[in-house]
């Protein structure tokens, strides 16, 4: 913590504490709102927030496939958040719907219709 308290108080010193303040609260509310997002499984039906998932269509459910282990996040860099490598698209009736999305991190998921798994 004294490395990051030092690193601070040279940022304050040379852009000044409102500065420093407008670049540093974004990634605090990032960190905070990715912590409390629950962590998934295999199986689980899940929506994307829009900005995750490449091939991912915004309020679309998709499953999380069995295909490969999830990697750490480097979006949100929260300890235990992972990114899962491929979801599946599925139907209201949770049938396979063929389309797929990539790479898509646990802190921009959201509960899929009957909530997860």
């Amino acid at each position: 913590m004294h490395l990051l308290e030092s690193a601070l108080q040279f940022a304050m010193r040379e852009h000044g504490a409102d500065a420093v303040r407008a670049l540093v609260s974004p990634v605090i509310e990032r960190y905070a709102a990715a912590e409390k997002k629950p962590r998934r499984q295999r199986g689980d039906l899940v929506k994307l927030d829009g900005t995750s998932g490449f091939g991912a269509e915004q309020d679309a459910v998709y499953r999380i496939a069995g295909r490969n282990e999830p990697d750490p996040c480097i979006l949100c860099e929260v300890p235990g958040c992972q990114e899962w490598p491929t979801l599946e698209r599925v139907d209201d009736a949770g049938n396979p719907a063929g389309e797929f999305a990539y790479h898509a991190s646990e802190c921009r998921m959201d509960d899929g219709p009957s909530g997860a798994g």
